[in-house]
């Protein structure tokens, strides 16, 4: 809402505008994505189309149902992974929701978008067909039965263990149905609705009025893993920056290394969506541990499991980075010792606009020139290289 209100804004209020929508959109599901025109994923606010209005009453009783809908969905979502302790952060393959009201799978289709950021699931499945996922028993009441049915209650027993599921989902609607010839109720007989999957694999829970039962497909594969990593590791990121007191406009540069045995966060940023996606959110490539200037002050270090990955995550406010390989091709004269002072003194001196540093060591002249032997951060090395 906030986001699409900055697009709103943008005609009267250009660089207010501007200022919010490029601090918002980092929060925005579109984030990351390559639509260029797409609001969270474009560049700028003034790349994004204005909203179109819909004439439709914001009161309406139609509207009203569809946010109901919603709400229900995410509260069942919530529910059912804290069921089987599945953290909030860690994505799911599929969302799958049985409704039997038109107006809830409706709304929940033109709402997509919320309901997988709100449930942080990949895929979203709405459907009205109940025998595929649920099951139904009926329960007569014999006590109740017993005395209007008299000789013939062993036939509507019968009766009662015959009835199909579409019979059964009827009478939960209805709260009438007839068997051999006698019209049952809510107190000659009692229906329930059973999820009928895999419950290894799903969690789920049902609304109160047993209008909709939902199922989260908990099965992990390679794509949902490598999601999790990289939103873990954002999430990391983030804390380092907070408990350093830097701000969410602050740059820094981010680094990381894993142990071998395990390793998968590699994998999940060699993938460009995800890699697309820390970038939006960080603001910085991550780079390997190995590539961490000595001289440069961390702001913080952690260390974490996911999944199967054991990794220390540090992050700096960008500092000069020298490359000793190419200031040791130049001047082969000077020995490693001396090639390390060198490093140092470039590290700790040079200014963030400085071009060229001259500096005399052990009798030996250099000048060293920005963008050939130092960088005004790593990051820029990486890129120059």
């Amino acid at each position: 809402v906030l986001v699409t209100m900055t697009s709103l804004m943008s005609p009267f209020t250009p660089f207010f505008s501007e200022f919010l929508y490029q601090k918002l959109r980092l929060l925005h599901p579109n984030a990351g994505q390559k639509d260029k025109e797409a609001i969270g994923s474009s560049a700028s606010v003034h790349f994004v189309q204005l909203p179109v209005v819909e004439a439709v009453d914001p009161n309406s009783e139609l509207v009203s149902k569809e946010m109901e809908a919603l709400q229900n969905v995410v509260e069942l979502g919530r529910k059912a992974r804290e069921a089987k302790n599945v953290s909030l952060k860690k994505p799911v393959k599929n969302l799958i929701v049985v409704a039997s009201r038109p107006e809830q799978i409706s709304g929940l289709l033109k709402l997509e978008g919320y309901v997988k950021s709100e449930l942080h699931t990949m895929n979203l499945t709405v459907t009205d067909k109940e025998d595929e996922w649920c099951s139904y028993s009926a329960t007569p009441n014999f006590s109740s039965l017993g005395k209007r049915c008299g000789k013939q209650m062993q036939e509507v027993k019968k009766g009662i263990m015959a009835l199909t599921s579409e019979q059964m989902s009827e009478f939960r609607k209805t709260s009438t149905i007839n068997v051999a010839g006698f019209d049952l109720g809510p107190s000659d007989l009692t229906v329930t609705r059973q999820f009928a999957g895999d419950k290894e694999r799903y969690t789920h829970m049902e609304s109160d009025d047993g209008s909709m039962v939902i199922a989260l497909d908990l099965a992990e594969d390679e794509d949902t893993i490598m999601i999790w990593l990289g939103r873990e590791f954002i999430s990391l990121v983030q804390k380092l920056r907070k408990n350093g007191n830097l701000s969410v406009g602050d740059a820094i540069e981010v680094f990381y290394g894993e142990d071998e045995e395990g390793a998968c966060f590699h994998k999940a940023l060699a993938i460009p969506d995800i890699k697309a996606s820390i970038v939006s959110k960080l603001g910085t490539v991550p780079l390997p541990l190995s590539m961490f200037p000595s001289w440069t002050k961390s702001v913080g270090t952690t260390t974490a499991t996911i999944h199967t990955s054991n990794f220390t995550v540090t992050i700096a406010r960008p500092n000069t980075s020298v490359n000793v390989d190419r200031v040791s091709k130049d001047y082969p004269k000077l020995d490693q010792k001396t090639l390390g002072v060198a490093a140092q003194l470039a590290g700790d001196v040079v200014e963030s606009d400085q071009q060229t540093l001259t500096m005399s060591l052990d009798g030996h002249e250099l000048t060293l020139t920005r963008g050939k032997h130092f960088f005004a951060s790593v990051t820029e090395q990486l890129v120059a290289l």
